[in-house]
């Protein structure tokens, strides 16, 4: 034992002669109340600040990421790609043509399921090919000369036209179908 123990047991009747007060027990378990309430208050303060600012890291991370990424994505679609005359006038013609049939879509589709289901897979084969000619694309920036890369290209606008036509047919036979 301590000396300090050691001598509160000898001297046990100087510190025992007073009876404490009728309202001490209460005082005493109020003031252990507060004084535990201060202490649980705490940690969970600091553990809320400390939350607080995790989330607020998070977040900024990743807004930053998605905003500089979303501007390398920009620049790399910034990148254009010098087409000779002719093959600029055949790609813008199949460019007006695929806009042309792409508002007609629009147009032909009306409320029903069936017309929707098909502009829906219709888009994701368009998608399918854009797809397609973007690695097209990027082939021909590398070889610009090549003959191949460039009936490629002309190929793939020329699809993307015939894939409208059939789903015009279609949205046309669903419509049709119907009344």
């Amino acid at each position: 034992m301590s000396t300090i123990e050691d001598k509160f047991k000898k001297h046990r009747r100087s510190f025992d002669h007073r009876e404490p007060e009728k309202d001490h027990l209460a005082r005493f378990i109020l003031k252990l109340e507060e004084d535990q309430d201060k202490h649980q208050r705490r940690p969970w303060f600091i553990l809320k600040v400390a939350a607080s600012l995790i989330v607020l890291v998070a977040a900024t991370y990743l807004a930053f990421n998605f905003f500089s990424m979303g501007n390398s994505m920009a620049r790399q679609e910034a990148q254009l790609i010098s087409y000779s005359p002719e093959l600029n006038e055949v790609m813008a013609y199949y460019d007006e043509a695929s806009l042309a049939k792409m508002n007609r879509i629009d147009a032909l589709v009306s409320d029903n399921d069936e017309a929707v289901k098909i502009k829906q897979t219709a888009y994701n084969s368009l998608e399918d090919l854009d797809i397609r000619l973007a690695a097209i694309e990027k082939e021909y920036m590398k070889n610009p000369d090549n003959s191949a890369l460039k009936a490629a290209l002309i190929n793939n606008k020329r699809k993307k036209v015939e894939v409208m036509d059939r789903i015009i047919m279609q949205i046309d036979f669903a419509n049709t179908q119907l009344y």
